[in-house]
Protein backbone atom coordinates (compact mmCIF):
# COMPACT_ATOMS: atom_id res chain seq x y z
CA UNK A 1 0.00 0.00 0.00
CA UNK A 2 2.95 2.54 0.81
CA UNK A 3 4.23 1.91 -2.60
CA UNK A 4 1.26 2.99 -4.37
CA UNK A 5 0.31 6.02 -2.53
CA UNK A 6 4.23 6.93 -3.06
CA UNK A 7 4.03 6.72 -6.68
CA UNK A 8 0.66 8.70 -7.06
CA UNK A 9 1.65 11.07 -4.65
CA UNK A 10 5.13 11.86 -6.39
CA UNK A 11 2.57 11.32 -10.16
CA UNK A 12 0.72 13.68 -9.15
CA UNK A 13 3.15 16.70 -7.78
CA UNK A 14 4.91 15.99 -11.14
CA UNK A 15 1.96 16.49 -13.06
CA UNK A 16 1.22 19.61 -11.29
CA UNK A 17 4.59 21.04 -11.19
CA UNK A 18 5.07 20.14 -14.99
CA UNK A 19 1.49 22.00 -15.90
CA UNK A 20 2.06 25.09 -14.49
CA UNK A 21 5.36 25.43 -16.05
CA UNK A 22 4.20 24.61 -19.42
CA UNK A 23 1.00 26.42 -19.14
CA UNK A 24 3.24 29.78 -17.73
CA UNK A 25 5.69 29.22 -20.59
CA UNK A 26 3.04 27.83 -23.80
CA UNK A 27 -0.32 29.76 -22.64
CA UNK A 28 -1.99 26.21 -23.52
CA UNK A 29 -3.68 24.75 -20.92
CA UNK A 30 -4.28 21.38 -23.24
CA UNK A 31 -0.62 21.36 -24.23
CA UNK A 32 0.44 21.36 -20.32
CA UNK A 33 -2.06 18.94 -19.55
CA UNK A 34 -1.04 16.39 -22.24
CA UNK A 35 2.73 16.63 -21.89
CA UNK A 36 2.36 16.64 -17.77
CA UNK A 37 0.34 13.28 -18.12
CA UNK A 38 2.89 12.00 -19.88
CA UNK A 39 5.42 13.36 -17.47
CA UNK A 40 3.68 11.78 -14.53
CA UNK A 41 3.37 8.89 -15.85
CA UNK A 42 7.10 8.53 -16.77
CA UNK A 43 7.76 9.79 -13.05
CA UNK A 44 5.17 6.93 -12.00
CA UNK A 45 7.27 4.31 -13.60
CA UNK A 46 10.52 4.97 -12.40
CA UNK A 47 9.73 5.61 -8.41
CA UNK A 48 7.43 2.31 -8.77
CA UNK A 49 9.89 0.39 -10.30
CA UNK A 50 12.87 2.37 -7.99
CA UNK A 51 10.85 0.49 -5.44
CA UNK A 52 11.32 -2.59 -6.41
CA UNK A 53 14.75 -2.31 -7.53
CA UNK A 54 16.20 -3.32 -3.52
CA UNK A 55 13.76 -6.51 -3.67
CA UNK A 56 14.64 -7.52 -6.84
CA UNK A 57 18.73 -6.89 -6.65
CA UNK A 58 18.68 -8.92 -3.85
CA UNK A 59 16.48 -11.77 -5.59
CA UNK A 60 18.95 -11.35 -8.43
CA UNK A 61 22.17 -12.08 -6.24
CA UNK A 62 20.66 -14.70 -4.70
CA UNK A 63 20.37 -16.35 -8.04
CA UNK A 64 23.86 -15.63 -9.13
CA UNK A 65 25.01 -16.77 -6.33
CA UNK A 66 23.33 -20.30 -6.54
CA UNK A 67 24.17 -20.75 -10.18
CA UNK A 68 28.16 -19.30 -9.16
CA UNK A 69 27.81 -22.74 -6.70
CA UNK A 70 26.42 -25.02 -9.40
CA UNK A 71 29.23 -23.70 -11.90
CA UNK A 72 32.10 -24.27 -9.28
CA UNK A 73 30.98 -27.97 -8.35
CA UNK A 74 30.47 -28.41 -12.14
CA UNK A 75 34.27 -27.29 -12.56
CA UNK A 76 35.49 -29.56 -9.51
CA UNK A 77 34.34 -32.61 -11.17
CA UNK A 78 34.56 -31.56 -14.90
CA UNK A 79 36.85 -33.47 -17.20
CA UNK A 80 36.53 -30.34 -20.07
CA UNK A 81 37.39 -27.14 -17.86
CA UNK A 82 40.57 -26.33 -20.55
CA UNK A 83 38.33 -27.30 -23.51
CA UNK A 84 35.54 -25.08 -22.22
CA UNK A 85 37.70 -22.13 -20.94
CA UNK A 86 39.71 -22.41 -24.19
CA UNK A 87 36.82 -22.26 -26.08
CA UNK A 88 35.48 -18.82 -23.89
CA UNK A 89 39.31 -17.23 -24.86
CA UNK A 90 38.79 -17.83 -28.25
CA UNK A 91 35.96 -15.83 -28.09
CA UNK A 92 37.62 -12.78 -26.50
CA UNK A 93 40.34 -12.97 -29.37
CA UNK A 94 42.59 -15.10 -27.85
CA UNK A 95 44.88 -17.64 -29.66
CA UNK A 96 45.74 -20.87 -27.47
CA UNK A 97 49.16 -21.62 -28.87
CA UNK A 98 49.40 -24.69 -26.32
CA UNK A 99 46.95 -26.95 -24.13
CA UNK A 100 48.17 -29.46 -21.84
CA UNK A 101 45.57 -30.50 -18.65
CA UNK A 102 44.87 -27.76 -16.95
CA UNK A 103 47.04 -25.16 -18.39
CA UNK A 104 46.99 -22.99 -21.73
CA UNK A 105 49.30 -21.22 -23.23
CA UNK A 106 47.60 -18.00 -24.67
CA UNK A 107 48.40 -15.15 -27.11
CA UNK A 108 46.58 -11.75 -27.48
CA UNK A 109 48.23 -8.81 -29.37
CA UNK A 110 51.76 -10.05 -28.68
CA UNK A 111 51.01 -10.71 -25.06
CA UNK A 112 51.77 -14.26 -24.03
CA UNK A 113 49.95 -16.02 -21.25
CA UNK A 114 49.41 -18.64 -19.24
CA UNK A 115 45.98 -19.95 -18.05
CA UNK A 116 45.93 -22.36 -15.08
CA UNK A 117 42.75 -23.73 -14.33
CA UNK A 118 42.50 -24.79 -10.52
CA UNK A 119 39.16 -25.89 -9.26
CA UNK A 120 39.23 -27.82 -6.23
CA UNK A 121 37.25 -27.84 -2.85
CA UNK A 122 39.16 -25.49 -1.15
CA UNK A 123 40.83 -21.96 -1.72
CA UNK A 124 44.14 -21.81 -3.88
CA UNK A 125 47.28 -21.58 -1.14
CA UNK A 126 50.65 -19.71 -1.75
CA UNK A 127 51.96 -23.30 -2.79
CA UNK A 128 49.16 -23.33 -5.27
CA UNK A 129 49.96 -19.86 -6.85
CA UNK A 130 54.48 -20.29 -6.29
CA UNK A 131 54.02 -23.24 -8.48
CA UNK A 132 51.92 -21.34 -11.30
CA UNK A 133 54.32 -18.54 -11.01
CA UNK A 134 56.82 -20.23 -11.99
CA UNK A 135 55.60 -22.39 -14.71
CA UNK A 136 54.47 -19.24 -15.93
CA UNK A 137 57.74 -17.88 -16.22
CA UNK A 138 59.04 -21.18 -17.51
CA UNK A 139 56.64 -21.13 -20.42
CA UNK A 140 58.33 -17.28 -20.75
CA UNK A 141 55.37 -15.72 -20.11
CA UNK A 142 53.61 -11.99 -19.72
CA UNK A 143 50.50 -12.74 -17.69
CA UNK A 144 49.11 -15.84 -15.27
CA UNK A 145 45.12 -16.09 -15.65
CA UNK A 146 44.22 -17.84 -12.14
CA UNK A 147 40.70 -19.45 -12.99
CA UNK A 148 39.60 -20.74 -9.18
CA UNK A 149 36.76 -20.58 -6.96
CA UNK A 150 38.70 -18.91 -4.03
CA UNK A 151 41.98 -17.91 -3.60
CA UNK A 152 43.98 -16.92 -0.48
CA UNK A 153 43.71 -12.92 -0.45
CA UNK A 154 46.90 -12.25 1.42
CA UNK A 155 49.18 -15.44 -0.95
CA UNK A 156 47.53 -13.55 -4.24
CA UNK A 157 48.60 -9.79 -3.52
CA UNK A 158 52.13 -11.45 -2.22
CA UNK A 159 52.28 -13.47 -5.77
CA UNK A 160 51.34 -10.20 -7.73
CA UNK A 161 54.24 -8.80 -6.37
CA UNK A 162 56.57 -11.01 -8.79
CA UNK A 163 54.17 -11.64 -11.45
CA UNK A 164 51.14 -9.61 -13.23
CA UNK A 165 48.53 -12.04 -12.24
CA UNK A 166 44.55 -11.95 -13.02
CA UNK A 167 42.26 -13.83 -10.50
CA UNK A 168 39.49 -14.78 -12.07
CA UNK A 169 36.72 -16.75 -9.35
CA UNK A 170 33.58 -17.94 -10.08
CA UNK A 171 31.10 -15.82 -10.11
CA UNK A 172 33.56 -13.88 -12.65
CA UNK A 173 33.67 -16.72 -14.71
CA UNK A 174 30.14 -17.23 -14.85
CA UNK A 175 29.51 -13.70 -16.25
CA UNK A 176 32.01 -13.99 -18.74
CA UNK A 177 30.37 -17.42 -20.34
CA UNK A 178 27.04 -15.95 -20.06
CA UNK A 179 28.26 -12.64 -22.11
CA UNK A 180 29.43 -14.89 -24.83
CA UNK A 181 26.69 -17.69 -24.66
CA UNK A 182 28.32 -20.24 -23.33
CA UNK A 183 27.27 -21.15 -20.02
CA UNK A 184 26.74 -25.09 -19.55
CA UNK A 185 24.27 -26.93 -18.94
CA UNK A 186 24.40 -26.83 -15.00
CA UNK A 187 22.12 -29.11 -12.54
CA UNK A 188 19.08 -26.67 -10.97
CA UNK A 189 20.32 -23.56 -12.91
CA UNK A 190 18.31 -22.41 -16.10
CA UNK A 191 20.54 -21.56 -18.76
CA UNK A 192 20.35 -18.06 -20.03
CA UNK A 193 17.91 -17.40 -23.03
CA UNK A 194 19.09 -16.66 -26.22
CA UNK A 195 18.53 -13.02 -27.14
CA UNK A 196 17.22 -12.38 -30.65
CA UNK A 197 20.08 -10.02 -32.35
CA UNK A 198 16.72 -7.50 -34.20
CA UNK A 199 15.27 -7.20 -30.60
CA UNK A 200 18.60 -6.81 -28.89
CA UNK A 201 19.22 -3.86 -30.94
CA UNK A 202 15.73 -1.97 -30.61
CA UNK A 203 15.61 -2.11 -27.10
CA UNK A 204 19.58 -1.49 -26.29
CA UNK A 205 20.60 1.47 -23.41
CA UNK A 206 21.96 2.68 -26.67
CA UNK A 207 19.33 3.22 -28.23
CA UNK A 208 17.46 5.56 -25.49
CA UNK A 209 18.92 8.82 -26.73
CA UNK A 210 17.15 8.21 -30.46
CA UNK A 211 13.57 7.33 -28.57
CA UNK A 212 14.18 10.41 -26.46
CA UNK A 213 14.49 12.45 -29.65
CA UNK A 214 11.86 11.36 -31.61
CA UNK A 215 9.54 11.47 -28.46
CA UNK A 216 10.63 15.14 -28.24
CA UNK A 217 10.35 15.73 -32.18
CA UNK A 218 6.70 14.90 -32.04
CA UNK A 219 6.05 15.99 -29.16
CA UNK A 220 6.96 19.71 -30.48
CA UNK A 221 5.14 18.87 -34.01
CA UNK A 222 1.92 18.16 -32.23
CA UNK A 223 1.74 22.14 -31.39
CA UNK A 224 1.28 22.76 -34.83
CA UNK A 225 -0.04 19.13 -36.58
CA UNK A 226 -3.75 19.45 -37.65
CA UNK A 227 -3.55 16.18 -35.28
CA UNK A 228 -1.92 16.52 -32.63
CA UNK A 229 -3.42 13.49 -30.67
CA UNK A 230 -1.55 11.11 -33.65
CA UNK A 231 1.64 13.39 -33.08
CA UNK A 232 1.20 13.06 -29.14
CA UNK A 233 0.68 9.14 -29.13
CA UNK A 234 3.59 8.22 -31.06
CA UNK A 235 5.57 10.55 -28.58
CA UNK A 236 4.13 8.50 -25.79
CA UNK A 237 5.00 5.76 -27.92
CA UNK A 238 8.77 6.65 -27.78
CA UNK A 239 9.26 7.88 -24.15
CA UNK A 240 7.74 4.71 -23.13
CA UNK A 241 10.09 2.40 -25.34
CA UNK A 242 13.59 5.09 -24.06
CA UNK A 243 12.79 4.29 -20.25
CA UNK A 244 12.15 0.43 -21.46
CA UNK A 245 15.21 0.15 -22.68
CA UNK A 246 16.48 2.18 -19.68
CA UNK A 247 15.09 -0.08 -17.32
CA UNK A 248 15.15 -3.82 -19.32
CA UNK A 249 18.50 -5.71 -18.34
CA UNK A 250 17.05 -8.54 -20.67
CA UNK A 251 18.20 -6.82 -24.39
CA UNK A 252 21.26 -5.40 -22.38
CA UNK A 253 24.79 -7.18 -22.04
CA UNK A 254 25.83 -8.13 -18.67
CA UNK A 255 28.49 -5.80 -17.04
CA UNK A 256 31.58 -8.04 -15.58
CA UNK A 257 33.97 -7.10 -12.92
CA UNK A 258 36.51 -8.71 -14.84
CA UNK A 259 37.99 -8.41 -18.40
CA UNK A 260 40.48 -10.45 -20.01
CA UNK A 261 43.07 -7.47 -21.05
Amino acid sequence: MAKILNTVFLSLTAFWLCFVWIVYCVKNAVVGALVACVVAVAIGYIVWNGQKLGARKQSESKQKRKQATCLAEFLRFGENNAELIAKMMRYYRFDIIEAQGDELIADKEGCRSIVAIRYMCDEVKQETLCQAVVLAKRSHCDKLYLFADKADKNALEKAREHFDITFVDTANLLELLEQCQMTPALKQCKRPKQNNVVLHYAFNKKRVGWYLCASLFCLAISVISVFPWYMLAWATINLGLAVYCTANKRYNALPTRVTLD
